[in-house]
């Protein structure tokens, strides 16, 4: 009878085991995170760009979120454990990173329709923009990431501590389906402040995450295509 009740006690704790394994997320050596901004020469997807990124031998699993911050640029999410491991596999392909990219210049503001701003709302409006980025993505990320990632937001400045502790908090019980037609909230409101006043379904069509997913038509790619020596086995 023990020798039963041992054998189930061992065999319900290796399901656990491997139940746990399948819900944890990859071992890190360390806690930090960071984005790799690339070039792009037309608009994509997030599903056509991991779509590329597995073409070119990319575990795709450990990039945590895609987003597109300025017309002609992909911001890709990663663990810095594996920052080193990814710019290699770019660079085998000759493709280059934008080191130099800042999310919050306001340069990339290129819709004709603010060109009356001053130089400190273009500024403003920047950060907002970054801001509303930092919350969809928080909204849309696997759960047991959302309040490390949201640190690393506020270490970088582009949220607050109390819009990222509210943002954990009323966080979905699990990712959903990542909408074309979020609301630029912060963005939207620094606009009626400053006077501008787009219609609803239009309101940072230019410049929130979202502004370039759509499929579009055949160009050349914004994620170069391997040298012919490449290896893209899958």
């Amino acid at each position: 009878m023990e020798s039963s009740d041992s054998a189930a006690s061992q065999y319900a704790q290796l399901l656990s085991t491997a139940r746990a394994s399948r819900e944890a997320p990859p071992t890190a050596t360390s806690n930090g995170y960071t984005f790799v901004y690339l070039p792009r020469s037309r608009r994509m997807d997030r599903k056509e760009i991991r779509s590329r990124f597995r073409l070119l031998d990319i575990d795709t699993s450990r990039i945590l979120d895609i987003t597109l911050p300025a017309r002609g640029v992909v911001g890709v999410l990663l663990h810095v454990d594996f920052q080193s491991e990814f710019v290699s596999l770019l660079k085998a392909c000759k493709i280059n990173t934008l080191s130099s990219f800042d999310p919050l210049d306001p340069a990339h503001i290129v819709d004709p329709k603010f060109d009356d701003m001053t130089g400190a709302q273009r500024i403003q409006l920047a950060k907002a923009i970054q801001q509303d980025r930092c919350i969809r993505s928080l909204e849309y990320l696997r759960e047991y990431l959302v309040p490390s990632v949201a640190q690393y937001y506020v270490q970088q400045g582009w949220i607050s501590p109390t819009i990222a502790s509210s943002t954990i908090r009323t966080r979905l019980p699990r990712p959903t389906k990542r909408s074309k037609t979020s609301t630029a909230t912060a963005a939207a409101a620094f606009l009626m402040e400053s006077g501008f006043q787009p219609k609803p379904d239009e309101v940072m069509e230019e410049f929130h995450e979202n502004a370039f997913d759509s499929d579009s038509e055949d160009s050349d790619d914004d994620i170069e295509e391997p040298a012919k020596d490449a290896d893209t086995t899958q």
